[in-house]
């Protein structure tokens, strides 16, 4: 390694691969390379349920893109919540939609 950096990101890759696949994911999203729901359907498949607690709002935003047709919201507004806590994640902040349940239901599977 000759970095600091390179140093700290194979230090995160070790000790959490879900966590770094995610960091990757959301560094996808916030480039333009992915859509939202792609990125919360990816964190349901490859995070789970069973997740670390700081990468479960990506998973139960694809419950709650799952259940928007019936709860009257649209897909921009979820799309915006996972804008949202990606920015979150990304800058080290805690989830700011978890506990509200983004408005619509508790957090978890549906």
């Amino acid at each position: 390694m000759d970095t600091m950096e390179e140093l700290a990101m194979s230090d995160v890759v070790r000790a959490s691969p879900r966590r770094a696949a995610l960091t990757a994911m959301l560094r996808r999203l916030k480039s333009g390379d992915i859509a939202p729901r792609e990125l919360t359907d990816w964190a349901y498949v490859y995070i789970g349920h069973d997740g670390e607690p700081d990468c479960l709002p990506f998973v139960y935003l694809d419950d709650v893109y799952v259940a928007a047709e019936d709860t009257g919201h649209d897909i921009e507004e979820v799309d915006g919540w996972t804008q949202e806590e990606a920015d979150a994640f990304l800058d080290g902040r805690p989830s700011p939609g978890l506990g509200s349940g983004w408005g619509i239901c508790p957090p978890g599977p549906l």
